[in-house]
């Protein structure tokens, strides 16, 4: 049977399965919500909004998001344009990406995997492996799905924002495959300007793309030429290409202020962060392995203590070597290993990331170890084949083994993707692993927010400012939750402290006239909304809450003016909308009023209380049926509104819907068995239906 199997068949077999694997992997995570930075770089991000003009779509805001990267940004616009802010698309692209670049790692890992059998000779058969050559394209297939289906990559593919990671990956892949391509056809000039072409791509993408000519440039001098000067003199194109490359990658680092978005450290200097570094880097080793604790976000990871540092250090040292030598005799596995160090090194080494580790750092990372790890198969199995030991037990033994370990690598991915399954589901299990980062602590809180889950809500936010004190966003949304909990005194000590510590804050300033609002103090709730828009004219909340504030004490005229401004800067936001057809509505402005309460509730926003409002209202015009399907509405989404299910019931009666009507009004007695009017008005409907009987 083995006689049959071609290498062409071995290759699409093998491709398809891990495909089909990967699919499975991934499919929890198409129904995965967009978390984290998704807000700064698709849900907030208005230069994906429109494709035209393009350069509007390529360029993100300098210092956030995706500034610096306008390949990614176009992709996103794409997917807005595609289907909105419908995750799945995002998702959908994120994993097609991951194949692609792990079809591209196939090829090259093929590649060098014959090179090492061959003793550095060019392979024969310009697609890549000598024909026959199985065992190459075999051990390729292993290190192209462990790479595929690997838990370690979830946070790159599932987590829409580390496209950029997967897209500056799949182009220095493709940058190093088109540099091979033309060595290998002789035809070096269209392919190596595809591969100067795929540079560029790639310092679109993501600044570790740095990487990527020394690599063309090691592989250029391990297999193909015998002096590094030959390399530059043999392939001028390719490598002035490369330069103009990192040239690009400079400036758009420059221009779109990358490091603002991911800042320096403050404590740790280049060396110590370093040395802190060898010791994540096993970590990454640690985490291919045995991939058990994977954590979304290691912020305020503690630092190692020293003598783990210096053991880490001393680990290295015979890893350095062996790569070493490695290189000094043209081995794949010395190439790989490069590879390794340099794909971390530009978060990973010298330049003092405020992070100590996140799991999408080690994406190209994950593909040398796959690669290495299929040497060593490869490795063993020319062992066995020297020995005389290769038969048909110990193939069916390996393929065994392939077979279970990429079994057990999609099972694992397939629960890591649970955990993405909701913001709760992410952080939570953040929370868990990480029990020291402070903002884990307060994005749980925030994705408690949306499950109405106010207690819980606060001890994490409560949790967050017990490891960091002085956390401003902590503090305020821990002043915001305790107000809606009704814990007044404690919100407006928070907003004070909040307003102390930073002056200059308007949203805890707007929040501290709310507060005070609320407790009866309106002339300093308004001053405080005007301080806050002195700081923030654009600050529409604090518009309307002046507008919301002058229009209880009286002044209409400066509170329609609030709620208009509001209006211009955000015509679609709907606290504005509902203040303004409350004053048109005190107006006797019946129509308008009734407009601007359905722009409120248009978008599929649900306020019980602006639908009574509007049932109200277009009862009073006449419309008798949508009024009494907006009193459904608003009782539906708030089960003890009594005002809603009395004037219901009351509409109900006038409609001749008696039954119904009955229903409605002994619901409102039972929410308030002291309305007197309630009490009368039941009993009038069961007369009433006692006498059509």
């Amino acid at each position: 049977m083995t006689g049959r199997l071609t290498d062409e068949r071995l290759t699409r077999a093998g491709l398809f399965i891990i495909a089909l694997l990967a699919v499975a992997a991934y499919a929890r995570a198409m129904t995965a919500p967009f978390v984290f930075d998704d807000r700064s770089n698709v849900l907030e991000n208005e230069s994906i909004r429109n494709l035209w003009p393009p350069w509007n779509a390529l360029w993100a805001a300098p210092g956030v998001g995706n500034a610096g990267r306008p390949l990614v940004n176009l992709t996103n616009a794409l997917n807005y344009a595609a289907g909105g802010l419908d995750p799945a698309g995002y998702h959908l692209v994120n994993l097609a990406i991951h194949l692609l670049g792990g079809f591209v790692f196939f090829a090259l890992a093929r590649r060098s995997f014959a090179l090492a059998r061959f003793r550095g000779a060019l392979p024969p058969n310009p697609g890549g492996a000598p024909p026959g050559d199985l065992a190459a394209t075999a051990a390729a297939l292993f290190a192209a799905g462990v790479f595929t289906l690997h838990p370690l990559a979830t946070e790159s593919v599932t987590y829409v924002t580390q496209r950029s990671e997967e897209m500056m990956l799949l182009f220095l892949l493709l940058c190093l495959l088109f540099a091979v391509k033309g060595w290998e056809t002789g035809k070096s000039r269209p392919w190596h300007a595809l591969s100067a072409a795929a540079m560029l791509a790639g310092a679109a993408s993501k600044e570790t793309m740095i990487a990527a000519p020394f690599l063309v440039l090691l592989w250029d001098r391990l297999f193909v030429r015998d002096r590094f000067f030959d390399c530059l003199r043999r392939s001028p194109l390719l490598y002035s290409g490369l330069l103009a490359g990192l040239l690009f990658l400079g400036l758009l680092t420059v221009s779109g202020k990358t490091l603002a978005a991911a800042p320096l450290s403050t404590t740790l200097s280049p060396l110590s962060y370093a040395a802190v570094q060898a010791v994540m880097g096993w970590r990454v080793v640690r985490l291919f392995l045995l991939p058990l604790g994977l954590c979304f976000d290691a912020h305020g990871m503690p630092r190692p203590e020293t003598w783990r540092i210096a053991l880490a250090v001393a680990c290295w040292l015979p890893v350095f070597a062996a790569v070493g030598l490695g290189l000094r005799r043209g081995s794949p596995a010395g190439f790989w290993g490069a590879f390794f160090f340099l794909l971390l090194a530009p978060s990973s080494s010298f330049l003092p990331l405020a992070d100590l580790f996140f799991e999408h750092r080690a994406y190209g990372a994950l593909a040398a170890l796959s690669a290495l790890s299929a040497l060593a198969g490869l490795f063993l199995y020319e062992r066995l084949k020297a020995a005389g030991r290769w038969d048909a037990r110990a193939r069916r033994a390996l393929g065994a083994a392939v077979i279970l370990v990429f079994l057990l690598l999609t099972g694992a991915t397939f629960a890591r993707n649970g955990v993405y399954a909701s913001p709760v589901a992410l952080w939570s299990d953040t929370v868990r692993k990480a029990p020291y980062n402070p903002r884990a602590h307060l994005n749980l809180g925030v994705a408690l927010r949306d499950t109405d889950r106010i207690d819980q809500e606060i001890l994490a936010y409560q949790e967050a400012l017990a490891l960091k004190p002085d956390y401003p966003d902590a503090i305020h949304n821990l002043a915001h939750a305790l107000t809606r909990a009704g814990r007044y005194q404690e919100a407006l000590d928070l907003y004070n402290r909040a307003v102390k510590s930073s002056p200059l804050d308007a949203d805890s300033i707007n929040g501290r006239g709310v507060v005070l609002a609320i407790l009866g103090k309106r002339e300093e709730a308004i001053a405080d909304y005007r301080r806050a828009l002195a700081i923030a004219p654009g600050n529409v909340m604090a518009l309307a809450n002046l507008g919301k504030a002058l229009f209880e004490s009286g002044r209409s005229d400066e509170a329609r003016r609030c709620f208009e401004d509001a209006l211009r800067i955000a015509p679609d936001f709907f606290p504005a909308h509902a203040g303004l057809g409350d004053i048109l509505d005190a107006a006797g402005d019946l129509n308008g009023a009734a407009l601007q309460y359905s722009l409120t509730l248009s978008g599929g926003h649900e306020f019980p209380d602006v639908r009574f409002k509007l049932a109200v209202i277009l009862g009073k015009l006449g419309r008798p049926e949508d009024a009494i399907e907006n009193y459904r509405r608003a009782v539906a989404f708030d089960p003890n509104f009594f005002e809603a299910f009395y004037n219901l019931g009351n509409a109900l009666i006038r409609e001749g819907r008696i039954k119904e009507a009955i229903d409605c009004l002994d619901r409102a007695v039972a929410l308030r068995p002291d309305s007197e009017k309630a009490r009368q008005n039941l009993d009038i409907a069961r007369r009433m239906l006692e006498a059509r009987h």
